[in-house]
C-alpha cells in the first residue's frame, strides 16, 4: 500500500482536493508538512469521504524567511517551540493524524541545543502521549539545511533514550542518511527498535527511487526482513517531471518486471506509458494500478498501536510510497 506525502505531491490543488486525488491515485493514506491554512474540519472531512488516514503533520518550522528551520531546539525560542507543538498536536488530534514530527532547527551549541532539545521532547511525549499521537525526529543532512542540529542515527537514538518515552520514535529518511552516514542496512538493524518511519528518494538528486546510488529493491527488502511485521517505507522524492507527474507505480514495476510510470495531464487523466512496449491506456479506461493493500480502510488504531513502528501507509499492515514537488520555499522542501 503507498502514502502520498501532500507536501510534495498534488500540490497544485488545495489540501482537501489533494486527499481526493490521492485516494483516485489508488494510495492507501496520506501525510503533509504544513496543513495548518486549511481548516482542520475540511481536512477530517475529507479524510472520512475517502477512508484515508493522515499519518503525519509537522511543527512550523518558524520563519523561513530569516532562516528558521524548527524551533524545539534553538535556545531563546522555547515559548515559540511549545506552541508550535501544542498547535500541531491539537491540529492531528482533530484530524486523526497519527504522529507530529517536532523540527529541531538549526544549532551553532550543541549542548545547550541538545539539552533544551530532550526537555523540549520530554514535555511534548507528556501532551502526545495521553491523545495517543506519536512523536517524530528526523535526522537532516546539513548539506541541504546547513547547522540542522539533528544529523546522525545515533545523535536521535541518544536524544529518544535519554527522553525516555515510548511516544517519541526516529523517522529514518535514507536520503538524508545516505548522505551523512550511508551503511543503511547496519544502521537500520542497529536502531530499528527506536525507529517509527522510513522515508525513501533518490540520491543525491532527491528524485523518484529507481535512479542514483541507493539500490532500494535490496534496501527496502532488508529494511522489511529486519522489521519483521512492523513495516513502514514511504518515499519524499520529487518526481523528475514535476509537481504533476509521479512515478507512483515504481515498486509494482519493479516487483513485476514492467518499467512504467503514471502520467497526469490537465484534464486529470492518467496514461500509463509502458517503456518496454510504448504503449498507453486512458487513466479512465483499463489503466494498471500500482498493487495496493487492500487492507486499507481507515479505522483510527489505538495508543498502543500509535506508538508502534509505523509506515507511510499504516501501522504494521505495509507500505511503499509517495513523492513529488514541495510547497514551500526550495530550502525547505529539500531538507525535508
Amino acid at each position: 500500500m503507498f502514502s502520498a506525502n501532500l507536501g510534495f505531491l498534488f500540490t497544485d490543488r488545495a489540501l482537501p482536493e489533494a486527499i481526493r486525488a490521492a485516494k483516485r491515485h489508488g494510495f492507501g493514506a496520506v501525510e503533509c508538512h504544513f496543513p495548518y491554512d486549511t481548516p482542520a474540519r475540511e481536512v477530517r472531512a475529507a479524510l472520512d469521504e475517502t477512508g484515508l488516514e493522515m499519518l503525519g503533520i509537522n511543527t512550523v518550522p518558524g520563519d523561513t524567511a530569516s532562516g528558521d528551520f524548527g524551533l524545539a531546539a534553538v535556545p531563546g525560542r522555547e515559548r515559540e517551540a511549545q506552541a508550535a507543538i501544542e498547535h500541531a498536536l491539537d491540529y492531528a488530534a482533530e484530524i486523526g493524524a497519527r504522529n507530529v514530527h517536532v523540527m529541531a532547527g538549526r544549532s551553532t551549541d550543541f549542548d545547550a541545543a541538545e539539552a533544551l532539545f530532550r526537555g523540549t521532547l520530554r514535555a511534548a511525549c507528556d501532551l502526545a502521549a495521553p491523545r495517543g499521537i506519536g512523536l517524530l525526529i528526523e535526522p537532516i543532512n546539513r548539506r541541504d539545511v546547513a547547522s540542522y542540529h539533528l544529523s546522525h542515527i545515533e545523535q536521535a537514538a541518544a536524544t529518544v533514550a535519554a527522553v525516555g518515552s515510548d511516544t517519541l520514535k526516529i523517522m529514518f529518511d535514507c536520503y538524508h542518511l545516505q548522505i551523512m552516514q550511508g551503511d543503511l542496512i547496519r544502521r537500520f538493524e542497529t536502531h530499528r527498535e527506536m525507529i517509527g518511519h522510513v522515508q525513501i528518494a533518490g540520491v543525491p538528486d532527491r528524485g523518484e527511487p529507481d535512479g542514483g546510488e541507493l539500490h532500494y529493491p535490496n534496501l527496502i527488502a532488508a529494511i522489511r526482513d529486519l522489521a519483521g511485521t512492523r513495516r513502514l517505507v514511504r518515499n519524499t522524492g520529487r518526481a523528475r517531471d514535476g509537481p504533476r507527474m509521479a512515478l507512483d507505480g515504481w515498486t509494482h514495476s519493479r516487483k513485476s518486471g514492467q518499467g512504467g510510470r503514471h502520467e497526469r495531464d490537465t484534464g486529470d487523466r492518467e496514461l500509463y506509458r509502458d517503456r518496454h512496449g510504448g504503449a498507453e491506456r486512458d487513466g479512465r479506461a483499463g489503466r494498471r494500478e500500482p498493487r495496493c493493500d487492500a487492507r486499507h480502510a481507515r479505522g483510527r488504531a489505538g495508543a498502543g498501536a500509535r506508538r508502534g513502528l509505523q509506515g507511510a501507509s499504516c501501522v504494521r499492515r505495509g507500505g511503499d510510497g509517495a513523492f513529488a514537488e514541495a510547497r514551500r520555499d526550495r530550502q525547505l522542501r529539500r531538507g525535508l
